[in-house]
């Protein structure tokens, strides 16, 4: 038999492309297996800023500062106001500063007034206070869980709300078969790498909130679709303590050791992208004491109205106690999660990898120490609220990530155009059919001089732009295509985009161009 050069050449192609649709198909598994883990190390303080101030409880952050969270979609952060009203609203991210002075700290302004999210609809988790658990911006609208403060009788069994664009409220609904106490928190979206191998795009859990047998003895985490919450009963939870698996430390355990403790509390969740990594928020007591708070040390330990004096200066109540908090953080390795989902390990066979104490120099050394905790994938920042800390408002805390990105960095050559990774996700903006293209950079290496930065205008016409580095503006520029003049811009990591704006549109948000300067 002849076998002709084109035949071969035919021959090759097959074989080429069945390897690399091999490879397509088992190399992503392999490689998210082996993603960085996050060490305490890669955490650097960037610095803070305040909240902005308000006016009577229906318009403040003061007492709240809960279920923080990121919006890609116009660069905001989503935060919950006074705990009596839990009403939420949205905060612009100033550039923070590293001042140990609240005075020198930039205050963030507000981009979306203090409002009841569910429209007077939360107190149909069940009788009693109810609170919103977490925030998750979600399509054109929001996903809102909530919790009963207290639920001696366990008998909330429903807890996620869809919130539209147009604030049209829907449920609420019931995530999984785990004790609702267990996911009616903190949420999360999952990195689109790992999605496949976790079953879902998005976590929700909670811990530690009172009536503790019917919560997470740690931190707790469950997949679940916010695209389809009313078909959520098959939801895994992938890591979770309940009162039958202490397996993290047992509620009066006095060994400050162990991961959790009586006073432990944890207010957020990130699963920063290009890491393996799942980290957990939260407030670790340097003591353990439940009792009578007092700030006389005379007292401490002296039987008071049935239980004993506790010694913590920030709170006179009855109940746990464990002066000095730290600010916290629980590190998980994402591949025992899948263990979890798989069916070969149990969620409460889970231990974390690392814990650490977050450094936070402004932070308060009471319970509200960590209140929420969000990750921003373009810029690698994430975002604490650490309650108390401003009076009793809250501020924010920004940390900058070195491993994982969403957005690679650009390598920068000898000189030339930077072009940007296509991004794996939709532009943001509202208009469907509007799209943006991401900006391009032509920069000398040596200088980290920004020739120039272009960007192509979306169909239609008619639109401006404003360039922005992270949340700097860089100026307007109306005709297309748009371009920013030469600049010098500092040493690190820098996410340029475009804000195209026209009367009767809404704003479009193009992706990301990361560039590193060093």
């Amino acid at each position: 038999m002849t076998v002709t050069r084109r035949e071969l050449t035919l021959l090759a192609i097959g074989l080429a492309a069945m390897t690399l649709a091999f490879l397509s198909a088992a190399s992503p598994r392999a490689q998210i297996a082996d993603a960085p883990l996050v060490q305490a190390s890669d955490l650097t303080y960037v610095g803070a800023f305040r909240v902005p101030a308000g006016g009577d409880d229906q318009h403040t952050f003061s007492y709240g500062g809960t279920a923080l969270q990121f919006d890609s979609r116009d660069g905001g952060l989503w935060m919950v106001g006074h705990a009596q009203q839990q009403r939420a609203a949205e905060i612009s991210i100033p550039t923070p500063s590293a001042s140990t002075s609240l005075a020198d700290l930039p205050r963030a302004a507000l981009k979306r007034d203090f409002t009841d999210l569910l429209a007077g609809k939360m107190g149909s988790i069940g009788s009693g206070e109810a609170h919103v658990g977490g925030i998750l911006p979600w399509g054109d609208g929001l996903i809102v869980s909530a919790y009963l403060y207290y639920d001696g009788s366990g008998s909330q069994q429903l807890s996620h709300f869809a919130v539209s664009a147009d604030g049209t409220v829907s449920g609420p609904y019931r995530i999984g078969s785990a004790r609702t106490g267990m996911v009616s928190g903190y949420m999360t979206p999952i990195p689109s790498e790992w999605q496949s191998a976790l079953g879902g795009p998005a976590l929700t859990g909670q811990c530690c909130i009172p009536i503790i047998s019917r919560t997470s003895f740690g931190p707790s985490a469950t997949v679940f679709d916010p695209s389809a919450l009313s078909n959520q009963s098959k939801a895994v939870q992938v890591v979770g303590y309940p009162n039958e698996h202490q397996n993290l430390g047992g509620y009066y355990d006095t060994d400050l050791s162990h991961a959790f403790l009586m006073a432990t509390s944890i207010g957020g969740l990130v699963f920063p992208s290009g890491t393996r990594s799942v980290l957990f928020f939260g407030a670790q007591p340097g003591s353990v004491c439940y009792g009578e708070g007092t700030s006389d040390q005379s007292k401490v330990g002296q039987p008071v109205d049935g239980t004993i004096w506790c010694y913590d200066p920030t709170s006179i109540y009855k109940g746990n106690h464990g002066y000095p908090w730290r600010p916290f953080i629980w590190a998980y390795d994402a591949n025992d999660l899948v263990a979890v989902k798989q069916g070969t390990k149990n969620p409460w066979d889970l231990k974390p990898y690392a814990t650490w104490t977050l450094p936070a120099p402004l932070a308060s050394q009471d319970a509200s120490t960590v209140l929420g905790a969000t990750y921003e994938p373009a810029t690698r920042r994430i975002y604490v609220s650490l309650g108390d800390a401003d009076g009793r408002a809250p501020i924010v805390a920004v940390y900058q990530l070195a491993v994982g990105a969403a957005t690679p960095p650009v390598v920068t050559p000898p000189d030339g155009t930077i072009e940007p990774t296509p991004p794996q996700d939709s532009p943001s903006g509202t208009d469907a059919a509007v799209t943006a293209d991401a900006p391009t950079a032509t920069i000398s290496a040596a200088t980290c001089r920004v020739t120039s930065i272009k960007a192509k205008m979306p169909q239609g016409g008619g639109w401006t732009a404003e360039f922005f580095d992270s949340d700097k503006s860089l100026g307007k520029d109306a005709g297309g295509p748009a371009t920013r003049p030469a600049q010098t811009v500092t040493s690190g990591v820098h996410s340029l985009t475009v804000r195209w704006t026209k009367a009767g549109h809404d704003p479009v948000v193009t992706p990301p161009l990361v560039l590193e300067c060093q």
